[in-house]
């Protein structure tokens, strides 16, 4: 019998190797939704939950992974660990997120997840939120901001907002860091309040924009609204996917879309006001579910679903862990967006290809999402040499749901304030009290925090008093994997 499952496993990996080679090698579409908990997605909650009808359908037609996990509890961190397979802490940004016009984190020459991609001849693209930093032009060609040691005032945000000329080059963005084209507004509640395509404005300023939603006012463009960012961004997903099957079938293309929903301003638009018995927020979900739907069915329209595999994952945990409805965004994990508990970091993960991937199974191999960097370069054909990474090909999970040595693997998560977790098997160690934001929720008289998540998925009863030998040993590990480079 173990000679049979040996064999099922490497027939399984030869068909997806053999695919990942020459004319074969997939199209590649990651959607990295926007503080969408783990119990968002109508498949992954068994309780009350909002529809989505779409991604229900994507994880039927592949694989449904339930012990994914972000590598920090915050939008930028987990982006930087996509886009460069290391654990973000290893960068310049140990906790926090880049603010309103902050300096550009992603070295120059740290080699991107799209550069490896472009070596092996892919096309590569982005659309949506970048929230990695930008460098803006200046109508006085000095630096926008240079003290970040305190947040500027109101007044100050106006005078940035008239700094910048808006006929320059946005530089460090999307473009500079390996992809072939961008579209996308930077970050929804950050100004400017603009549309960007590759390195420049896509549209003229209007006028002030006095009072952001994250309370600076900045620049906006006249037919900039909240409610159409997602629209937007979906519409130029659609429109990039018609022009890779009119004119480069050919190459295969690595899509990266990172909409803004549904991260505040919780903003559905006209048509999907009051669809769910959520309010906004559940509209808003909702709204998102219907725009993968629309690029889904777009690719299977354009004859590419077959070659095209699809990952919807996550950025971290919901900002809201429940909603007065009673739906669990989630469902029935601890702690939420900014905690290092599994409710900040644990995030839906579905992986859809038609004829790779068996249909309508689940997988409970532990990934993290650092991992999609070493997965899609060896998809792509390419080469994952000369720089470390944290993240580990799990091309196997994908295949057969299964990965060799699961459970001895440590991965580490960080919350807002560059608190530490660590999830090895079916032990999660947090070294520290409380929830990793600013309070503590738990045992101030227990700094480490020990619990058993096959018996204890919800985090509620720490072990540390009883095992404290093994909170060590996971310590160690901890340790460890922070000396790695």
């Amino acid at each position: 019998m173990k000679k049979f499952w040996m064999t099922t496993l490497l027939i399984g990996m030869t068909t997806l190797l053999g695919r990942a080679a020459g004319r074969e090698r997939p199209n590649i579409l990651l959607i990295l939704a926007d503080d969408l908990g783990y119990g968002n997605v109508d498949c992954y909650n068994p309780g009350p939950s909002i529809p989505t009808p779409h991604l229900d359908r994507l994880s039927r037609e592949g694989r449904r992974f339930m012990q994914a996990y972000a590598p920090a509890a915050v939008c930028t961190p987990t982006r930087y660990g996509i886009l460069t397979g290391q654990y973000p802490w290893r960068g310049p940004l140990k906790d926090g997120v880049v603010m309103e016009y902050e300096h550009p984190i992603v070295a120059p020459e740290l080699i991107t997840l799209p550069e490896r991609l472009k070596t092996a001849g892919y096309a590569t693209a982005c659309i949506g939120k970048w929230h990695l930093g930008m460098t803006w032009p200046t109508v006085d060609g000095e630096p926008l901001r240079t003290d970040f040691s305190k947040r500027p005032s109101y007044d100050a945000f106006v005078e940035l907002a008239k700094r910048i000329d808006y006929k320059g080059e946005v530089r460090s963005g999307p473009v500079d860091h390996g992809f072939d084209y961008y579209y996308g507004e930077g970050v929804i509640n950050f100004p400017p309040y603009m549309f960007i395509e590759n390195d420049r404005f896509a549209e003229k300023p209007a006028g002030l924009r006095l009072k952001g939603l994250s309370g600076a006012p900045g620049m906006m463009s006249a037919d900039y609204t909240d409610e159409s960012v997602l629209a937007r961004q979906s519409d130029a997903v659609l429109e990039y996917l018609d022009r890779r099957a009119k004119g480069g079938r050919e190459t295969p293309f690595f899509l990266y879309w990172a909409p803004n929903a549904i991260h505040y301003p919780i903003c559905p638009s006209a048509d999907f006001r009051g669809k769910t018995e959520h309010g906004p927020y559940g509209d808003f979900m909702y709204e998102l579910d219907a725009a993968v739907g629309r690029v889904v069915d777009r690719i299977d329209e354009l004859d590419l679903r077959e070659n095209t595999l699809i990952v919807f994952t996550s950025d971290n945990g919901p900002r809201r862990p429940r909603l007065p409805t009673g739906h669990d965004c989630t469902a029935g994990l601890r702690g939420r967006k900014a905690s290092d508990y599994d409710g900040g970091v644990k995030v839906p993960f579905i992986a859809s290809w038609p004829g790779t991937i068996p249909t309508n199974t689940a997988s409970d191999a532990v990934i993290s999402l650092v991992d999609l960097y070493p997965t899609f370069t060896k998809l792509g054909g390419a080469e994952c040499t000369n720089q470390f990474t944290d993240g580990i090909d799990v091309r196997e999970a994908l295949v057969e749901g299964t990965l060799a040595n699961s459970d001895e693997r440590a991965i580490v998560m960080t919350s807002v304030r560059g608190k530490f977790a660590l999830r090895r098997g079916k032990w999660s160690l947090l070294s520290h009290p409380g929830n990793g934001i600013k309070r503590y929720d738990g045992d101030e008289d227990t700094p480490t925090q020990l619990y058993d998540l096959h018996e204890d998925r919800g985090q509620r009863n720490n072990l540390f008093p009883e095992f404290p030998e093994k909170a060590r040993e996971l310590e160690r590990d901890l340790k460890r994997v922070r000396a790695l480079e």
